[in-house]
């Protein structure tokens, strides 16, 4: 699954009418089937074995410690759903590991940490670190994301939980759009403008912990803004505890926390000195995956399918699927509506949700709402979805397999500008788009690829910004700030095309 055209508009075609299938393989041992000995919507053949489905998830090898400073501690979960907002964090895994977090943060000036998706740790964690005064007035709690869409939504929902307006106590800034006060102690932001304010302020003097999170995805912006907070760790927090005979003024200490949801904590930590690293166990259900029989020429069309075979034969539960862009969201926004019509006002009606970062955020925060009755919710979003955002409800996810990636294209192998390429995803991402099915209960994911090409053409992770795209402006922000590109210490070194 290399580079890929636009797909095909969908095909009109009515739900109750004649429709083609799609033959799915099973995953699994045929040993022990859990379900019962009939055709299934998604059996790859018609007498294909009743099987029982695995989740492909793996299971975290080390666990952080709870609240009561034992290893591999599973927090305890009401069975009734939390009603207020203090119940809903406590309810959260992460919850019972809070003092100890707490502590471990307290002694160290840097940590990473590993949290499964579903945790909390990117809503909690600035809180906690606020509530036990690590950061003390004026300074700020800095919580970086890749995506504006992010930065907003997280704001928004850790500004509720503060009981505080947005803008006060608990604020975003991202490009055209500042919802921040002289007020405010935690502050969402990009990446990207974390990385303009040290061109004004190298130091970052401003902040008393700041949190990169989503550090797996590998964005050019987070890695410079690692290299930058590697030098920045240093320099404040020696002179913290050093004195300097008034030749500068004291900084205060820094304490910088690497957030992840995947196996890669161990590069973060060597990259910074050996930082130590946490581990926090997430809230994960079992989720049954499904391939393709067979590829798909084109996955807007079998995404379409798909889903109206999930509305029209599988129990309640929302459904999320992932696409490459805005475009193909759009055109399936637009399918997906068309078809809806047609159902019977006494059938479940479908509520379509896009998700993608152009949305104005009135559009955005329909997919946190909850669905009405007798009414299921389909999300269409990019990879945003994978591990930025938590959509509450989801019980179905179709995954194409696709999102879209920044290449650069060298002068002397192509027209030397970046191009925005459709792409087959990470193994990595795979399964964090599977892992979206499971945070509320059993869940399936239907994967719009077979199980060879996952197994033989997607990569183990992806290639970080920093080797596939255009580093001229980069270059010239590190020559701003004093840095020399050609020396400077990054996590991987700049591929010498780019």
């Amino acid at each position: 699954m290399g580079p890929l055209s636009p797909a095909r508009s969908p095909n009109k075609h009515h739900i109750n009418g004649k429709r083609k299938d799609f033959k799915y393989a099973i995953i699994g041992s045929p040993e022990k089937s859990s379900t019962p000995k009939k055709k299934r919507a998604f059996d790859s053949s018609a007498e294909s074995t009743q099987t029982r489905l695995k989740t492909t998830l793996p299971e975290n090898q080390k666990h952080f410690i709870n609240g009561s400073g034992r290893l591999n501690g599973k927090p305890k979960i009401n069975g009734a759903g939390p009603s207020s907002i203090s119940e809903q964090r406590r309810s959260l895994p992460i919850w019972s590991a809070r003092k100890s977090l707490i502590r471990e943060i307290q002694a160290h000036d840097c940590v990473v940490i590993l949290g499964e998706t579903g945790s909390g740790k990117t809503t909690q964690i600035p809180q906690f670190i606020y509530e036990a005064n690590i950061c003390q007035e004026p300074l700020v709690i800095a919580v970086t994301q890749p995506r504006r869409v992010a930065a907003t939504s997280l704001a928004a929902r850790v500004s509720m939980e503060q009981g505080t307006p947005l803008g006060d106590r608990v604020g975003y800034s991202v490009r055209f759009d500042d919802k921040t006060s002289d007020e405010t102690r935690i502050k969402f932001m990009t990446d990207g403008m974390l990385d303009r304010e040290l061109l004004g302020d190298p130091m970052l003097s401003r902040y008393g912990v700041i949190i990169v999170d989503e550090a797996h995805e590998r964005t050019l912006r987070t890695d410079l803004l690692l290299t930058s907070l590697k030098t920045i760790l240093s320099t404040r927090n020696f002179s913290s505890h050093k004195e300097d005979k008034g030749k500068r003024k004291e900084l205060p200490p820094l304490k910088v926390i690497i957030m992840s949801a995947t196996l890669d904590a161990q590069r973060f930590s060597d990259f910074l000195n050996g930082a130590k690293i946490l581990y926090v166990k997430g809230r994960q259900h079992p989720v049954k995956v499904l391939h393709t029989a067979e590829a798909q020429k084109d996955y807007i069309e079998a995404a379409l399918q798909t889903f109206f075979q999930i509305h029209t034969e599988r129990p309640a539960g929302d459904v999320l699927i992932f696409l490459p862009g805005q475009e193909e969201i759009e055109s399936l926004t637009s399918s997906i509506e068309s078809l809806a019509e047609q159902i019977p006002p006494e059938g479940m009606q479908v509520l379509v949700c896009p998700m993608y970062a152009a949305l104005p955020p009135t559009i955005q925060a329909k997919v946190f709402g909850r669905t009405p009755s007798n009414t299921r919710k389909v999300v269409l979003a990019t990879n945003i979805a994978e591990t930025s955002i938590t959509i509450p409800g989801v019980k179905y996810v179709i995954d194409t397999g696709l999102c879209k990636e920044k290449r650069y294209f060298p002068r002397g192998r192509g027209s030397g500008v970046d191009a925005l390429l459709v792409q087959a995803i990470s193994k990595s991402s795979a399964l964090q788009r599977t892992g979206r099915a499971g945070r509320e209960g059993e869940g399936w994911c239907f994967r719009l690829y077979t199980e060879l090409a996952y197994s033989t053409q997607f990569a183990e992770a992806a290639v970080p910004e920093i080797q596939r795209c255009n580093l001229t402006h980069a270059i010239l922000q590190m020559k701003c700030l004093g840095q020399n590109p050609e020396v400077a210490d990054f996590m991987d070194a700049p591929s010498q095309e780019t």
